[in-house]
C-alpha cells in the first residue's frame, strides 16, 4: 500500500495493490482466472485534486505490474455518473470496461502490451498500452535539452536531481507527478508529429540523456501566455511570469507522456564517441533510428515495451 497524508494528517490518497490475483472475475462476460495485478483501492481526496497524484498512483501500479511480471491490471468500480473522475483518469491510461460483476459493479482492465493481432497506431500504442511505445520507422526521434532547474521539476524520479524547498515542506509538484507533461520551446522545427519519440537531455551540469517520452500533441507558433497556460495547465514547469517572457517569441508547446527514465543515463562523452553529438546539446535535434537504438539499448530501457 502507498498512503499520502494532508498536512492536517487527514488522508490525501491511498493505493492498495494485490499481486497474483487469479480469482474468476466478471459475469457479463466471464474473464477467467488469468494471473493479474489487482488495484484493490485507489482513492484521492478532493483536497489533492489537481496535484496529479492520481497519475502517480497509476504509474506506481504500472511499475509494480512490470516488476511482478504481470501483463494485465484491473480494478472494479461502481460507476455513478457519466462524469466519474476515476473512470476519466484510468481510461486516459488504457483501462477499458470489459465486464461486470453480478451486482453490476464494473470491471476495468488494462494491458501493458497489445494482444497478438492488435495493430495500434504509434499514438494508440502509447495511449492504450502505456508504458508501451512504438519505436519503428514511422516516427522520428529527437534529443531534447532541458535546463537543470526545469529538469528537476519535470523528472522527479531522476536519481541525481535536487529536491525543491516545496518538497521539503511536503508539497506535491503537479508538473512532476504527471505522466502527461509539457515542454515549451522556441525551436523553429515544424516536423514534429504525434507519436514521435523524445529523449530528454539534462543540459548544463550532468549533460546526459535521462528520460524517454512520446509526443502526444504539438502546438506551433503560440504568442499568448494565457493561451499557453490554458493548454499546458498544471503540467508546465514555468511560472506565469516565465510564460509571459517565453510568449514574446513564437513558442512551440509539446504535450508528451513520460514513459521511462534511462536506467543508465547516456553521457555527453558517450554521445560524442558515437558521433551522435559534436558539441553540447543546446537545441532540439533529430537523430537517426540507429542513434536512437544505441541510446535506448545502452540506456537500458526495457525492450519489452518498445514495439516496432
Amino acid at each position: 500500500a502507498w498512503v499520502n497524508y494532508n498536512q492536517d494528517d487527514t488522508l490525501g490518497a491511498v493505493l492498495i495493490l494485490k499481486k497474483d490475483e487469479v480469482e474468476n472475475i466478471g459475469v457479463n462476460p466471464e474473464l477467467g482466472r488469468d494471473r493479474r495485478l489487482k488495484i484493490s483501492t485507489l482513492k484521492v481526496s478532493p483536497s489533492k485534486w489537481g496535484s496529479k497524484i492520481g497519475e502517480v498512483l497509476i504509474s506506481l501500479s504500472i511499475r509494480e505490474a512490470i516488476n511482478q511480471g504481470h501483463e494485465e491490471i484491473y480494478l472494479t468500480h461502481y460507476v455513478e455518473s457519466k462524469e466519474d473522475v476515476l473512470v476519466e483518469l484510468i481510461e486516459t491510461y488504457g483501462f477499458e470496461k470489459v465486464s461486470e460483476e453480478i451486482d453490476g459493479e464494473s470491471i476495468f482492465l488494462k494491458r501493458l502490451t497489445p494482444n497478438q493481432g492488435d495493430n495500434p497506431t504509434p499514438l494508440e500504442t502509447t495511449q492504450k498500452f502505456y508504458p508501451s511505445f512504438y519505436e519503428g520507422n514511422n516516427v522520428n526521434k529527437y534529443l531534447v535539452p532541458v535546463q537543470p532547474k526545469f529538469h528537476n521539476k519535470l523528472f522527479p524520479t531522476y536519481p541525481d536531481r535536487d529536491a525543491t524547498l516545496d518538497e521539503f515542506a511536503g508539497e506535491f509538484q503537479s508538473e512532476g507527478n504527471a505522466i502527461k507533461k509539457a515542454y515549451l520551446s522556441g525551436a523553429k522545427n515544424r516536423k514534429l508529429e504525434e507519436g514521435d519519440i523524445l529523449l530528454f537531455y539534462r543540459s548544463g551540469d550532468n549533460m546526459e540523456v535521462t528520460s524517454l517520452g512520446v509526443l502526444e500533441e504539438v502546438k506551433y507558433g503560440l504568442t499568448n501566455a494565457d493561451s499557453i497556460s490554458r493548454i499546458v495547465g498544471k503540467r508546465s514547469v514555468f511560472t506565469q511570469r516565465e510564460l509571459q517572457d517565453i510568449a514574446e517569441t513564437n513558442t512551440t508547446v509539446l504535450l508528451f507522456r513520460w514513459h521511462f527514465d534511462l536506467n543508465n543515463p547516456i553521457s555527453y562523452e558517450q554521445l560524442q564517441e558515437e558521433d551522435i553529438l559534436t558539441a553540447p546539446l543546446q537545441v532540439m535535434s533529430e537523430i537517426t533510428d540507429e542513434e536512437y537504438k544505441y541510446i535506448r539499448k545502452e540506456g537500458d530501457v526495457n525492450g519489452r515495451f518498445a514495439l516496432d
